[in-house]
């Protein structure tokens, strides 16, 4: 689940840096995330381990996201979601 979301979260990253603006930004959990036992710390990225590649990680996230950014028009392949 967290390779994942850290995944995601790179693609969401790489499409920023281009200053891309998303067409919508959806909760993943509106009603609150599985498992969610009450109140978390705030969000904030966990300190780099020796040796490892350069890599932003995120902890206590509570409210987590994702982007959608489609396809300019006549560009897309595929069904309209």
């Amino acid at each position: 689940m967290i390779k994942e979301t850290l995944i995601c979260a790179g693609m969401l990253i790489s499409v920023a840096a281009f200053g891309a603006e998303p067409a919508q930004v959806v909760k993943l959990w509106p009603t609150g995330a599985p498992g969610e036992t009450g109140q978390i710390g705030p969000e904030h990225a966990l300190p780099q381990k020796p040796g490892q590649k350069e890599v932003i990680r995120l902890a206590d996230v509570s409210v987590p996201t994702i982007s959608l950014y489609p396809p300019p028009a006549g560009q897309a392949m595929g069904q309209r979601w």
